[in-house]
């Protein structure tokens, strides 16, 4: 699911590219109307929200409306059966059950449980680290500056755009791959090869803009635009869609909501802050501005290395175990 996330975020990211390209809403008088447009699928995922959508079978458990549960499993599940759904209603209560027991015994209904106990601590702060680093590894530069980037490097403003749209296909199938080698490779890994490759990636962006500076050679920002690509490639195939479901995996079940509402909750944050933090430090550093990004990328990647274990085909009592256990 992560992934698909990652993977529809990229096509929306891509589609915005090309809507604020000069060639259609990219231009003074028309770029209002790239608002307008955006406010399209919202309204479409609000309506399908509120008239088509159900809530989960366990919010109507809890809720001891089982009726509704019934109706919310149907939906979807897409089950007419009703023996499959009398079963699935049956392992849904034990499940609420085993998870009510466990609160009630270990006392872990209030926040305090991220503090006692060991392995979910490392959980929670490893969650928040790579949403972190997801809005400090240079995405956001990239979204939001790309085509300025592309344009402080020699390009035209048309061909910036352009260049940045016909870049952004390379996350496109970045992130398809992923989602082909995610369960074959595995998560610390693709995680590790993907922070290694964007802090050199960002090391050899500062260079070539510092180079350009100085010497204002034209093939220099092709050799940047190929970065560029390979840039939004390594981000799609690892940091980018882990970052979206790797709390759920690193966390026992009693406590996943809140680990992925803290981890989602500090990328969204931290994404904010960073543009906000990088424009007006490249306009007073320059090329050292692509510092921001290398530094955070190291210190995450040595903090995977250490103390992230591998999470495929892992149940999550094993998991836990090996966060409570790594020093």
């Amino acid at each position: 699911m992560g992934t698909l996330t990652g993977l529809s975020t990229n096509i929306g990211a891509l589609l915005a590219s090309m809507i604020g390209m000069p060639q259609i809403f990219g231009t003074k008088n028309l770029w209002p109307y790239g608002y307008f447009m955006e406010m399209i699928p919202c309204l479409m995922l609000i309506c399908y929200a509120i008239f088509i959508l159900h809530e989960s079978p366990l919010y109507f458990l809890k809720q001891m409306n089982e009726n509704a549960a019934k109706e919310s499993i149907q939906f979807y599940n897409n089950w007419k059966n009703d023996r499959q759904i009398d079963e699935e209603m049956e392992r849904l209560k034990i499940q609420q059950k085993n998870n009510n027991e466990k609160k009630s015994v270990k006392n872990i209904i209030n926040w305090m449980k991220f503090c006692n106990d060991r392995a979910t601590r490392r959980a929670l702060f490893l969650s928040i680290l790579l949403n972190c680093t997801v809005s400090f590894c240079g995405i956001m530069a990239m979204v939001f500056f790309g085509t300025a980037l592309l344009g402080a490097i020699g390009f035209t403003s048309t061909t910036a755009s352009l260049a940045n749209c016909l870049a952004g296909l390379s996350g496109t199938v970045g992130i398809v791959i992923q989602a082909i080698t995610i369960d074959k490779i595995g998560r610390r890994f693709l995680l590790l090869g993907s922070l290694i490759s964007l802090i050199l990636i960002n090391m050899g962006m500062m260079i070539l803009v510092w180079a350009f500076g100085q010497y204002h050679y034209s093939w220099l920002g092709y050799c940047f635009l190929l970065l560029f690509a390979l840039f939004l490639f390594s981000f799609s195939i690892g940091i980018g869609p882990v970052a979206w479901f790797i709390a759920t995996e690193l966390a026992e079940p009693y406590c996943r909501a809140q680990l992925q509402s803290l981890s989602i909750s500090a990328q969204y944050i931290t994404c904010f802050l960073c543009p906000i933090i990088y424009l007006p430090l490249e306009e007073l550093i320059g090329p050292l501005s692509f510092l921001i990004f290398i530094i955070p990328l190291i210190i995450t990647t040595f903090s995977i290395y250490y103390y992230m274990p591998e999470t495929r085909n892992r149940s999550a009592e094993e998991i836990h175990h090996l966060l409570e256990s790594k020093r």
